[in-house]
């Protein structure tokens, strides 16, 4: 059974529902997990004395970034950058929010990021539901959480939704109050997460500079401690030295100001230089709602530094397969050969009208990780690398996260048909780069069913996901577009003539071209610039009845480019005519009723 999520409404977003060893190819050691990323729940509001409490709520987390040290200035970079940067100068920066008594700041650092990423790209300002985020985030309670926990829900499309359809609660401290929430039609979808690596050091913040020019604003995290030894509440200006790899607290980093006196801190820092954030805590907190942090803080956004950017213009897409319904839990490869190559696979079976489809996502858990798509259709079940083999497509990732590449070619694809995404991932000096997802408490929403997601250490010899842990899939998406119904438009039946054939066809879809190819007029080949068509299932007659000259036509799909093709071949000089009819000129892409559609080939004699 399928997984597929609607930009409309949901329609079947049920993932479906042992364990063995995977041995990796050649005889090699056995393939493993990597070390799952360190989750440590920090207590709400901890250390707190002499001020006013605020609630924070963040669940430290770790991404597997390849050891690196403080080197300066790193590829891909600019040479130097400003000595000060406020996104909000760009108008890319939503107002200050409230997350009141409720540790929810994690969802209010994430949103924040998605709405800075539309303005960003000349959008309009969204106010997106923190609420329906923290309550249906799939994996644990609406209170305390991290980037990971809000992917899950971004990626399979629960949101985000407008904060008027479900609003956030303005009073209380519990659950009650806090109130259930249910899924909504999204106003935007996510299909890029970037995971910006830690600074190494106090004095390492280029890469985070950069981040920020780049998507204006990030969900950044850090040990708060409330207390007037290292926070200034007045002026937002926050300063410690007393913890490294903890956290508790996320914000929105929309900047930084290399000339911010270290004299704003209670406890001075080494030197000047600060952080520009955007708090949850109100307008009324710090400076009207913001805060400075010290470069020389020892905490922050010392593990992983998240920018979460939302789909636009034509990178936005009608409805989303897959089966990881909640965020990465681990990655799988080897645990003796860094850079190693392994295979992961979905399979999947067209569902609704016709579509196409345009792009296919997962994770590269390093930048400049290689890949290589592979798409299959009319696939055996269970065995993803069958049937025909319509697109190969290679690339490296410019970043480590979340990724989404869009098809050179995109593939039409009939309602029933069955198809598999196999991608090939290998990570510069990390050995495990199949992510995968898994149910790691009974609060998770995961689950998983034998035959939709495979693994496989050769890309020939594959394994089962559920056959590695009962709920797991491998976290993959394959983005459609239904085809345009405008397209669906009724005109005149052609000719008999092969040149009336190809002047309706230009009319009816004037994208297409038509060409004739193979020996002696064996085959037409009809290539499809838009995809408005489902050739691969139609019906072929046979034409005319006398025996001798009978011939059997067929349809095929090679390269997602359609061919009408007969056989046998009668002969060169016989005269090959396509006939249309008024049902296929008016019925597009459909009914699905294959018996009501068809097309013709006949042959005269010289």
């Amino acid at each position: 059974m399928n997984c597929l999520r609607t930009g409309v409404k949901l329609s079947a977003w049920v993932a479906l529902a042992s364990a063995v060893t995977v041995f990796a190819g050649g005889g090699g050691e056995a393939d493993c997990d990597a070390p799952a990323p360190s989750v440590v729940s920090m207590p709400v509001a901890e250390d707190v004395s002499g001020t006013e409490a605020f609630a924070m709520g963040y669940e430290h987390e770790e991404w597997p970034f390849p050891a690196r040290k403080d080197t300066g200035a790193r590829t891909g970079l600019k040479a130097s950058f400003s000595a000060a940067w406020d996104s909000r100068d760009r108008g890319w920066v939503t107002p200050v929010r409230n997350q009141r008594s409720y540790g929810t700041c994690w969802t209010f650092s994430t949103l924040a990021s998605v709405e800075a990423s539309i303005l960003k790209a000349g959008g309009l300002a969204m106010d997106f539901s923190e609420k329906n985020l923290a309550n249906l985030n799939g994996v644990g309670s609406y209170s305390a959480g991290n980037d990971n926990k809000a992917t899950g829900y971004l990626l399979r499309w629960g949101g985000c939704v407008p904060e008027s359809s479900d609003p956030y609660p303005t009073s209380g401290n519990t659950a009650e109050t806090f109130g259930t929430s249910s899924q909504k039609n999204p106003s935007a979808h996510v299909q890029k997460i970037v995971k910006i690596p830690g600074r190494s050091s106090v004095t390492d913040n280029d890469t985070l500079k950069q981040a920020i020019v780049d998507y204006g604003v990030l969900s950044a995290h850090y040990y708060m401690i409330q207390t007037d030894i290292w926070w200034n509440s007045k002026n937002g200006a926050f300063y410690s030295n007393t913890k490294t790899n903890n956290t508790n607290h996320a914000v929105a980093l929309v900047g930084w100001n290399d000339s911010y006196s270290k004299t704003n801190f209670p406890t001075q820092p080494p030197g000047d230089g600060a952080w520009l954030i955007k708090n949850s805590w109100g307008s009324s907190s710090g400076d009207k709602g913001y805060m400075h942090i010290s470069y020389y803080d020892t905490s922050f956004a010392r593990n992983v530094t998240t920018a979460f950017v939302a789909a636009g213009g034509g990178e936005d897409y009608t409805a989303v397969y897959g089966y990881d319904i909640v965020a990465y839990s681990t990655s799988r490869g080897s645990s003796t050969s860094p850079g190693c190559t392994r295979y992961g696979a979905a399979m999947f079976t067209a569902m609704g009208g016709c579509q196409r489809l345009e792009a296919v996502a997962f994770y590269a858990m390093t930048a400049a990780t290689f890949y290589q798509i592979s798409i299959y259709t009319n696939c055996t079940a269970s065995v993803p690398v069958s049937g025909v083999g319509v697109l190969s497509q290679t690339g490296t990732s410019s970043f480590a996260g979340f990724m989404t590449t869009h098809l050179d070619s995109p593939i039409v694809l009939d309602p029933g048909t069955r198809f598999s995404v196999v991608v090939r991932l290998s990570c510069p000096d990390y050995g495990y780069p199949i992510a995968y997802s898994y149910a790691e408490s009974t609060e998770s929403i995961a689950t998983a069913a034998p035959g939709c997601t495979f693994y496989s250490s050769d890309g020939t010899s594959w394994t089962d996901f559920t056959d590695i842990r009962p709920t797991a899939s491998f976290c993959c998406k394959a983005y459609v577009k239904n085809i345009d119904e405008a397209a669906n438009v009724t005109k005149a039946a052609p000719g008999a003539d092969l040149s009336d054939y190809v002047t309706w066809l230009s009319e009816v879809c004037p994208n297409w071209s038509v060409q004739t190819s193979g020996s002696g007029g064996a085959s037409l080949g009809v290539n499809v610039a838009n995809g408005c068509a489902l050739w691969g299932n139609w019906l072929a007659g046979t034409s005319p009845t006398n025996a001798v000259d009978r011939f059997t036509a067929s349809i095929s799909t090679t390269n997602g480019a359609p061919y009408v093709s007969w056989s046998p071949d009668l002969g060169s000089a016989r005269k090959y005519t396509i006939e249309g009819s008024e049902s296929l000129a008016g019925e597009w892409h459909s009914p699905t009723n294959a018996a009501d559609r068809f097309f013709r080939v006949s042959v005269d004699r010289p």
